[in-house]
This record gives structure tokens, C-alpha cells and sequence, in this order.
């Protein structure tokens, strides 16, 4: 049985690298601390960028709960590991304003959300968060929506006429 990522250091630098190959050009900051029990945690952040879920599902794997000290896996080859891990994993994902505001709007041209500004709208506030959270944001400058069936809500994307080719 081969043994992974033993240490915290070396999860940390695991995770960094699979971060960096499933989402290029993407600037997470990571970082270790550590609770209380000696209770070692990674907390891994950015700024737009991938949906919350698509790093979560990146990351989480590294995680072991407070009572085991390893993870036993199956590998895409089929070889079974161990992995040492970390007791937690965060993961915190921030909006830039500029972006924040453009899918405001396009959200409220939607009739999606209802006017921003009514101090009685938190379920507005609510949804609109949702939409941020489960939206790919990657190189999105001109949002425009799309309904993303996995999620059941609607999304942010690149608008038609702003997406890549082959998109």
C-alpha cells in the first residue's frame, strides 16, 4: 500500500498542485493553522473564479474526520493508498465588486430577484447568493444567465457573445 501526503506540510503542497491543474490562471491562497486538540485545518480562499462546489469537491478529499488518522482511497489506476490529511478543510470564495454588481443587474433585468434596495427582500438576498455561489465566474466580464439543472437554480456564464469558442 503506498502513503501519501503524511504530513500536513505535505497535503498542503498536494493541494496547492491539483488546485493550479484543475483550475490554471486561478490565485488561491492557502493556508494551515491549527484548532483546538491540535485539530489541523487548511484554509483555502479566491477571489471570483470556480464555483464553490467545483474546489470544494478538489479539496475535501484531504480531509479525515477529527478521529481517524488516515484515509484509505482507491486510485484512478486502481491502487489502493493511504492518505494522512488534515482534521478540516475551508474553503471561503470572494467576489470582486465589479463582478458582484454587473450580475446584480442582470439578476434584477431577470425579475429573478426584485428590487435590491427593499429592506423586506432577504430571500432576494438569499437566492442571489446561491446564484453567486454555484456560478462558474472564470473570465466572466459580461455575465448573462443560463438554469443549471445539477444545482436546480439559476447561474452566471459569460455572455454569448463574451464566451470562448468551444464554450
Amino acid at each position: 500500500m503506498k502513503t501519501l501526503y503524511s504530513t500536513p506540510a505535505e497535503v498542503g503542497d498536494a493541494i496547492k498542485a491539483e488546485l493550479k491543474r484543475k483550475f490554471p490562471g486561478v490565485d488561491f491562497t492557502l493556508r494551515n493553522g491549527t484548532g483546538w486538540a491540535h485539530n489541523n485545518f487548511f484554509h483555502v480562499c479566491w477571489h471570483d473564479g470556480p464555483a464553490f462546489n467545483a474546489v470544494y469537491k478538489v479539496v475535501y478529499k484531504y480531509k479525515h474526520s477529527w478521529h481517524m488518522k488516515e484515509t484509505h482511497v482507491v486510485a484512478e489506476d486502481g491502487e489502493i493508498m493511504k492518505l494522512g490529511g488534515v482534521n478540516s478543510v475551508h474553503c471561503d470564495r470572494y467576489y470582486s465588486s465589479e463582478l458582484r454588481d454587473k450580475c446584480l443587474v442582470v439578476a434584477e433585468a431577470a425579475g429573478l430577484l426584485g428590487p435590491s434596495n427593499d429592506p423586506h427582500n432577504a430571500g432576494a438576498k438569499k437566492i442571489f447568493s446561491q446564484m453567486l455561489h454555484y456560478s462558474d465566474l472564470r473570465g466572466v466580464s459580461t455575465p448573462s444567465l443560463e438554469f443549471d439543472e445539477a444545482n436546480r437554480t439559476w447561474v452566471f456564464v459569460a455572455a454569448a457573445s463574451a464566451r470562448p469558442s468551444g464554450v
